[in-house]
């Protein structure tokens, strides 16, 4: 799965592993030598409310939520649910909030990593601990017991980030494991390249797209 920089705002960059409907997100913000920031978040957006029947934090209903970053998230839209986990890079400097809000006419739901009462300057190094992972479980929910199914799976779902040496440079180790797969990456951010990865085949016949030429192929 191919992520282009320019669908991110503030220049980070995201990378992904994908297996059917489960994906893992990893997202390296961009060191520089200066770095004024007020707020710092990783969202995922849901555009045109309208569309958005409910969403379950642990198993309840929301409309505005701050809480823990360790809850999970559903998002059902019809017969389509999203089950999400977020876990931040470096908790050290922070204390994350899960947050689900609603402006104009989207949705966000994600970690608030960062809430500064005015802008102040970080060092790159510091900045680039502002990391946030992201496992999504997409889904087919026509019933009540698959609505439930998936709220149970995302409940025992595990996401982590860990970067030991995040000053020092090092590795990222990123691991998402919900219902019966397993996502794992270890993944250079200097380099920006993935030096292992762990995504197992899916089951069933699998599409892959890729924007290229406007080629595509069957695997």
């Amino acid at each position: 799965m191919e992520v282009g920089a320019k669908l991110w705002g503030d220049g980070g960059r995201p990378f992904a592993l994908q297996s059917g409907p489960t994906s893992l997100i990893l997202y390296v913000p961009r060191g520089r030598e200066r770095w004024y920031v007020q707020r710092l978040e990783a969202f995922m957006v849901f555009p045109r409310l309208d569309t958005i029947d409910e969403v379950l934090i642990d198993g309840v209903a929301v409309d505005q939520h701050d809480g823990s970053p360790h809850d999970s998230v559903m998002v059902r839209s019809g017969n389509v649910a999203m089950g999400l986990r977020f876990a931040p890079c470096d908790a050290e400097l922070t204390t994350p909030r899960l947050i689900v809000e609603r402006s104009r006419n989207h949705m966000f739901v994600g970690l608030r990593l960062v809430d500064f009462e005015k802008e102040q300057e970080l060092s790159a190094l510091e900045y680039r601990r502002y990391a946030a992972t992201i496992g999504a479980e997409l889904r087919y929910v026509d019933s009540a017991d698959k609505v439930d199914r998936l709220v149970q799976d995302m409940k025992r779902s595990v996401l982590t980030d860990d970067w030991e040496m995040a000053y020092l440079g090092g590795h990222r180790e990123v691991d998402f494991r919900a219902a019966d797969t397993r996502l794992h990456g270890r993944f250079e951010p200097m380099a920006e390249t993935w030096l292992r990865r762990i995504v197992p085949t899916p089951a069933g016949d699998v599409l892959k797209l890729k924007y290229d030429r406007n080629e595509y192929w069957r695997a």
